[in-house]
């Protein structure tokens, strides 16, 4: 992020906190409602067919009543923010949960026929290894629930690929997304894995143009309740499908592999969010870390923003391999950073 863009976000943070200020002392809220959000501002292209708004195009509503958070295609993301170029954003705790100590698990669904880089699943698994206990996933340190702190650390619990064909009705958010909580629960009997709670988080890759790519948008994550325990997940399609620089990689070469790099970069996104809101309700008093304004929460805030890229096309190193991802949301200074200070 440029020096400009920096003071911005700390000036709308600071203009933020002043607003708060005034207002508890005059008797009012704290923060607006992410409902003071004009529907009409948010393009009709966020509803993504059977996914419909929910006073934030990042928070949505399935038909069944489950909410899933969404990380919206760069067009609709940018169309958003410029009907809503003032909105003073941060993060706030709503008293849920947290994953203070995550143990990441990957499946890939790749229907026999379909297509992943030969590269995509080592380089992936390769990230998930060395993430954990690095000065940029310390940035998730500063967030906590009541009690504790997320840890700076994290664990690969380990990876599955299933072979068989997408469900017939895989073709929206409504039924596809039921069919990534099957998916889950599959690979959780398959492998032994942990049966929910919060600190596993099953991640599911999605195969080049697999039906997920028309409502899963760039990503998304959520969680969902089976037999008294509770899942966190999250989706991420082959992100390029989705363009030359995925959902939005600024890279032109690539530390690692192309089609890895690019689903890298997003899953970061993804990881984070999950870790810091995994319940990802959208409501009061049951949800982790999002901003009571526009509803994103803390990879939102750094979608575009990027350290200084290197002649390898990668900005960070994680245990002595470099990668390309976006940076990260921090209260502490109101800005965008790449590793914590």
């Amino acid at each position: 992020m440029s020096s400009t863009a920096r003071a911005g976000r700390a000036a709308g943070g600071a203009a933020f906190l002043a607003t708060a200020v005034f207002l508890t002392a005059c008797g009012g809220q704290q923060a607006s409602p992410i409902s003071a959000i004009p529907q009409s501002s948010i393009p009709q292209s966020l509803t993504m067919g059977n996914l419909r708004a929910v006073n934030s195009p990042y928070v949505r509503v399935l038909a069944d009543g489950s909410i899933v958070h969404v990380h919206p295609l760069p067009q609709d993301r940018a169309a958003f923010e410029a009907a809503n170029p003032a909105l003073p954003d941060h993060v706030e705790y709503h008293n849920g949960s947290i994953v203070k100590l995550a143990a990441l698990y990957a499946i890939y669904w790749q229907p026999t026929g379909s297509y992943m880089s030969p590269k995509y699943k080592p380089v992936i698994n390769e990230y998930f290894k060395d993430v954990g206990t690095t000065k940029q996933y310390k940035i998730l340190a500063q967030y906590s629930d009541k009690n504790s702190h997320i840890l700076n650390t994290s664990n690969f619990g380990g990876s599955w690929t299933d072979t068989a064909p997408y469900p017939k009705d895989f073709n929206n958010g409504n039924t596809g997304d039921k069919d990534l909580h099957a998916e889950v629960l599959k690979a959780i009997a398959k492998n032994h894995w942990p049966a929910g709670g919060y600190a596993p988080i099953f991640v599911i890759f999605t195969a080049s143009q697999s039906p997920a790519d028309g409502w899963a948008a760039c990503a998304y994550h959520g969680s969902f309740a089976k037999s008294s325990a509770t899942y966190a997940y999250a989706i991420v399609p082959y992100q390029h499908d989705f363009g030359p620089m995925g959902c939005g990689t600024p890279s032109k070469v690539w530390p690692n592999d192309r089609d890895a790099d690019q689903t890298i970069d997003t899953l970061w996104h993804e990881q984070a969010e999950a870790t810091s809101d995994p319940n990802t309700s959208g409501t009061p008093n049951t949800g982790g870390w999002y901003s009571n304004v526009s509803g994103r929460e803390i990879g939102d805030l750094c979608q575009t923003s990027y350290g200084k890229l290197r002649s390898d096309g990668s900005d960070t190193t994680l245990h002595d391999h470099n990668y390309v991802t976006q940076e990260m949301w921090s209260n502490l200074g109101y800005t965008c950073l790449q590793t914590a200070k």
